[in-house]
């Protein structure tokens, strides 16, 4: 049982059945936290296979919806399409961000990625 607590409500996450049981009525600053702690938990490094669109798709709305700026990211994969990183690449104005394709083929190189997937938030 892992918890979230606060001076209203303990959360309790059953890890073997993913189901939560409270303590107290939440409010929904807990019930974000502990939705983010419970995503974080499944996309650990390597621990995530990215081949499934909708899982990318869940990774990478937790990481840029709360986003303010145009911000441009990489998911760096190994040949199994497990993430080995996540790393902001490139932040712009709140339109635009200017983009160097050879930054991210550094990137790549660096994290000794076989696969990239990049994105942006807006």
């Amino acid at each position: 049982m892992a918890d979230v607590e606060s001076t209203t409500a303990t959360l309790h996450l059953n890890r073997r059945t993913g189901e939560f049981t409270l303590s107290v009525p939440l409010d929904s600053d807990i019930v974000l936290k502990a939705a983010k702690r419970a995503l974080a938990q499944r996309f650990k490094r390597h621990s995530c296979n990215m081949d499934d669109p909708g899982k990318v798709k869940e990774y990478l709305m937790m990481h840029l919806a709360p986003e303010p700026r145009e911000t441009f990211v990489g998911l760096f994969l190994d040949t199994q399409n497990r993430l080995i990183a996540y790393e902001v690449l490139f932040r712009g104005a709140i339109d635009e961000a200017h983009i160097y394709p050879r930054e991210v083929v550094k990137a790549a190189l660096r994290h000794n990625a076989a696969k990239v997937i990049v994105a942006h938030n807006h």
